[in-house]
């Protein structure tokens, strides 16, 4: 009878082995990065991308700076000769669901370097069902593919320092040399490289030549950048004025805490939404406490993940104060963290009732998700292809459309011929509409809303609205207004007809 059993358990060990577990989870992952993937409309950013991307014609182009984007241009190199096979939706997003379900095996991959199997594959699992990596593994943007490289480049440094085997160098440096060319948040990767190195010098001091020189190749392939980020850096960063922040009114000390909710819950659960807030913070936080403490009995093991976690996070507050989505390539690691909490508890069946718990929580987010409920941040749900159809199927011959916020994205989807003016009152007053001549004004961006408020009163008060149709109404605009560093509007896009005079 034992015998028997033995026998079935060691079949059972061979059939479930870590990597078709691991298949499974990316099979999950990938289908939640697919399902209804053509929905939304492309946002401003991802409209950017495209235009980026057909900048790109020859080497010279690939070098050079491009029309509001200020960012480095291999996603966007990869993107033109994806878009070779269609310009759908759908499509130019399946580039970054790709780079966002490989990052699944390749998180499993690192914590292999540091964890037994049940934890990399927890994290694996975690990193699959993110929904802060959710979101942005499904926009024609470069994150996945930033959080993919970053991983990889990880691995590869870990690799080499600690097996000195040529191939991980030169795969550390060619992966690490892309992943600079995707993102300018790679140098707060290899800071934490070199601090950590620093930090382990004792134990692979003999190897500081092969470190040094893999450095200064990357930064000599760097250098043919150098001229567009000095640009980006300088030219870029004034015109855009104050740099990205934060969305929160309560200043410096809750940004950490506004990223690691980010990590845990993603970003379509509000804070004020307790019955998911609550029990997601106790649970993150202890889980995170218990991932934490085991790792301290192992030096190297808290020091990378004290460094790689905590550094780039430090640095990226003192010097640009970006927002959590320039960070997305801690994601992975702080999933590890939790991965290793749930591991370390004493029973399984407690393991199974907390993964099964944390699975709920964040399952409320991603259906939000997928609902459009509860985003802290709207502007890649507004509903730009929608106002475009209804545009160009009621536009007439010489009508004006007046646009304030998102031209981009309503000029993609109307396919007018001809211009869209931005509205300003200079232009307003010079405008001129004959008895039967009409306007469309489309409001939108909450950026805009002081100058749209002016601009609507002031057409009320010259010409007679024939309609007016709203979008999108974020029932949460006013809480949101009073804690986050935004303006808000009740409806997310608005589209006036006016048409003769009423004075």
């Amino acid at each position: 009878m034992l015998s028997s059993i033995l026998n079935k358990n060691a079949l059972l060990s061979k059939i479930i082995r870590p990597s078709l577990i691991i298949l499974v989870i990316m099979t999950i992952g990938g289908l939640l990065r697919i399902f209804d993937l053509g929905s939304k409309s492309f946002w401003g950013d991802e409209l950017l991308s495209i235009l980026h991307s057909t900048d790109i014609v020859d080497l010279k182009s690939f070098f050079t700076t491009h029309r509001g984007n200020a960012h480095p241009p291999l996603y966007f190199l990869l993107l033109k000769l994806w878009s070779l096979g269609g310009n759908e939706e759908y499509y130019l997003r399946l580039l970054s669901v790709l780079f966002g379900t490989l990052a699944i095996p390749i998180t499993y991959l690192l914590g292999k370097e540091f964890f037994k199997t049940k934890a990399s594959i927890l994290a694996a699992f975690l990193v699959a069902i993110s929904p802060f990596l959710l979101r942005f593994d499904r926009e024609v943007r470069m994150y996945s593919l930033f959080v993919f490289l970053s991983i990889i480049s990880i691995i590869f440094f870990l690799k080499a320092l600690r097996h000195n085997q040529s191939k991980y160098w030169i795969g550390y440096v060619i992966v690490t040399i892309l992943n600079t060319y995707t993102h300018y948040h790679a140098f707060l990767i290899i800071a934490s490289m070199w601090l950590f190195y620093f930090v382990s010098y004792r134990t692979y001091k003999l190897l500081w030549k092969k470190a040094l020189l893999s450095q200064v190749v990357i930064a000599l392939c760097f250098c043919f950048w150098l001229p567009t980020f000095i640009f980006h850096l300088t030219t870029m960063s004034a015109l855009a004025g104050e740099p990205t922040k934060f969305p929160s009114i309560f200043g410096f000390w809750v940004k950490p805490a506004y990223l690691f909710f980010t990590y845990s819950l993603g970003q379509t659960v509000l804070p004020w939404n307790f019955l998911i807030v609550i029990p997601g913070a106790i649970i993150f936080f202890s889980l995170f406490f218990c991932g934490i403490k085991p790792m301290l009995k192992t030096k190297e093991t808290a020091v990378f993940f004290s460094i790689f976690l905590f550094l780039p996070m430090l640095l990226a507050l003192l010097i640009s104060d970006a927002m959590p989505r320039y960070l997305i390539f801690l994601s992975p690691i702080y999933c590890l963290i939790i991965a290793h909490g749930i591991s370390s508890i004493s029973h399984n069946i407690f393991q199974i009732f907390i993964l099964l718990f944390v699975t709920i929580l964040i399952g409320f987010s991603v259906v939000n998700y997928y609902l459009n409920r509860e985003f802290h941040i709207l502007a890649n749900v507004d509903p730009w292809r929608e106002v475009g159809i209804y545009l160009s199927e009621n536009i007439k011959k010489d009508d004006q459309v007046i646009n304030i916020g998102g031209s981009l994205p309503l000029m993609y989807y109307s396919r007018l011929n001809d211009p869209i003016l931005g509205a300003n009152m200079v232009t307003l007053k010079q405008m001129k509409i004959h008895e039967n001549g009409r306007v469309w004004l489309i409001v939108s961006n909450p950026a805009y809303k002081k100058e749209g408020e002016e601009v609507i009163q002031w057409m009320n008060e010259h010409y007679n609205i024939k309609m007016e149709k709203k979008y999108h109404k974020d029932s949460d605009y006013i809480k949101k207004a009073k804690y986050f560093r935004k303006n808000f509007l009740e409806h997310r896009i608005k589209i006036y007809l006016y048409g003769g005079t009423n004075y």
